[in-house]
């Protein structure tokens, strides 16, 4: 196991069709071929129709489409809108009313339908339902952000945040929420200034991302940092552990700070443990720790500026910064690379890896992926998910605790 930074963890990304169906029959009097009046016969009695209208509503479609990774608990969205989760519960981060760690997916209190956004840290989780943010499970740092430090079972509604929140990002013991005109709000513990107000006091209720009130378009929360894309260009805040924040310093910063290289043409940012990528005009970037080749570059040297992940310089529509690994979509298909003590890079191997290697069986239809703790999962555009890696806790979702060294599926929603 790689030693850890002082205080840190990991951190931690239908509508039912109604068919119907009409018989018309037309009813001509007998003995009038193709209903016409014989002449010199009474009139006839007017022809009449009769409509058997049937009415069936499909069933909802099964599978995920999303699924987001954390520390030893996991979460995704079904395609019917539904939160579900699995793995560790000590702190009801599972949302499901109980402190029971569950091997198998189980619905989250309440959100049964409408969650289009979720995401976790290391215990707790929040999510968008319906436009509203809702957070749950542990709450020492006023991270579900209701006003309180207690922690909660279920989900709460987060202050103030009851409409026009598009997605939202879970880190260690704080989170943050983006709306639908781009603004940043974050709450929580702020000791290294991640909530990015410019203090490093911690609020138990949102609080406005200096200069990000508009504009953003993508939201990544790290152990203790966070990033977001905003017109294009990368921004990052926070705790700057070996160059977290990609702005060639190792000083953090309560307010966003521009990464170095990507002031244009960025599209996704993903903020980890360890480190920190981005997709930029279809290339994948990493930057931070690389102490196991984390960063993609074919080294071990760290970066506290963006360096190219080997091989992705195009095509790329999905990048994740896990703990000690990280994991791209690469033209439909799945790559990682990084620390492998878990199986976590999913090539059957336990070799750790310092440029992209393929996913067993995950080479077509991946539309996304998310890295935790030592494990990995994936989701394809037909709904299915799976994960790989470590499985303490049952984090993986296949109904064991067993690791795995290559994606092993998760039970469909039922």
């Amino acid at each position: 196991m790689p030693c850890h930074h002082p205080q840190r963890r990991l951190l931690r990304t239908v509508v039912a069709v109604a068919a119907l169906a009409t018989i018309v029959v037309a009813c001509s009097p007998p003995g009038s071929p193709g209903g016409s009046i014989p002449p010199n016969q009474p009139s006839a009695q007017p022809t009449t129709t009769t409509v058997v209208t049937t009415s069936t509503t499909a069933a909802p479609p099964v599978g995920y489409s999303v699924v987001s990774a954390g520390v030893r608990h996991t979460c995704g969205i079904t395609l019917a809108g539904a939160a579900r989760c699995w793995g560790d519960n000590t702190f009801g981060q599972l949302g499901d009313g109980t402190t029971i760690d569950r091997w198998t997916p189980v619905q989250v209190s309440g959100l049964t339908s409408g969650v289009t956004s979720i995401s976790l840290g290391e215990s707790h989780t929040c999510a968008v339902r319906n436009g509203a943010a809702l957070c749950w499970g542990h709450n020492s740092g006023g991270q579900l952000g209701d006003g309180t430090t207690t922690p909660r079972w279920t989900p709460v509604q987060v202050s103030g945040l009851t409409s026009g929140i598009q997605s939202i990002g879970a880190g260690f013991n704080f989170s943050c929420s983006m709306s639908v005109l781009g603004g940043v709000n974050c709450w929580g513990h702020n000791g290294a200034g991640q909530l990015g107000d410019g203090t490093t006091a911690n609020s138990p209720v949102p609080v406005p991302v200096t200069g990000l009130a508009t504009g953003v378009t993508s939201l990544s929360t790290g152990d203790i940092h966070a990033c977001v894309v905003q017109s294009s260009a990368a921004k990052c805040w926070g705790d700057n552990y070996n160059g977290l924040l990609g702005d060639g310093t190792t000083t953090s910063s309560a307010t966003p700070v521009h990464v170095s290289g990507l002031t244009s043409g960025v599209t996704v940012v993903s903020a980890g443990y360890s480190g920190s990528c981005a997709v930029q005009n279809g290339a994948a970037l990493c930057w931070g720790d690389n102490s196991y080749g984390q960063l993609g570059d074919g080294t071990t040297t760290s970066s506290a500026t963006p360096v190219h992940v080997n091989g992705l310089t195009s095509g790329v529509t999905v990048v994740s910064a896990g703990y000690w690994s990280s994991c791209a979509v690469h033209n439909d298909a799945a790559l990682c690379w990084g620390f492998n003590n878990y199986g976590q890079i999913g090539d059957n191997t336990t070799t750790t890896r310092t440029v992209p290697v393929q996913v067993t069986g995950l080479t077509a239809g991946v539309a996304g992926i998310a890295v935790g703790e030592s494990y990995a999962c994936a989701v394809t555009t037909g709904g299915s998910a799976s994960c790989w890696g470590r499985n303490g806790s049952g984090r993986l979702g296949d109904g064991t605790d067993t690791h795995r060294l290559v994606p092993a599926p998760v039970p469909m929603p039922t």
